[in-house]
């Protein structure tokens, strides 16, 4: 199995908080990939709270380090980086329900058109693979 991981997996490896579970299945996983989708994600979290007030969720998103979270899950695994292509969010369009995260609507598209599961602990994405045809889903728990 190929796996596409969510954008917390690449953050909990940054943190070192990732579970011997979400490792053990990454191990065996045939391929582990990530989207440049995730570090867009990142980089749109990063500049929302740069001029926020002080806070926890400011502090956290301020100290994140692009090439840090990258190299983290480079110990743990051996991690691809996907090239997009037009075809990877051709599905986006036709996708039944009305959710509209962008990122998770990429991440989902990039998955089906890659023949990939996408792990995750996001709790909205269980309800969605019961909606989205050919959407594959490794639900893992958060280790937070």
């Amino acid at each position: 199995m190929r796996i596409l991981i969510d954008t917390q997996i690449i953050i909990w490896s940054y943190q070192k908080i990732l579970t011997q579970s979400i490792l053990a299945k990454m191990n065996e996983a045939e391929r582990v990939c990530f989207s440049p989708m995730s570090i867009w994600e990142i980089a749109i979290k990063k500049r929302k709270y740069r001029h926020a007030q002080p806070s926890d969720t400011k502090i956290f998103w301020d100290s994140i380090n692009f090439d840090e979270c990258l190299k983290g899950l480079e110990r743990e695994t051996q991690i691809f980086g996907i090239r997009h292509t037009e075809s990877d969010f051709r599905a986006i369009a036709t996708m039944p329900g009305d959710h509209s995260d962008p990122f998770d609507l990429a991440l989902i598209s990039t998955a089906i058109n890659r023949n990939m599961a996408l792990m995750s602990s996001d709790t909205i994405f269980p309800k969605l693979k019961a909606e989205i045809p050919g959407f594959e889903l490794i639900s893992v728990k958060s280790p937070i």
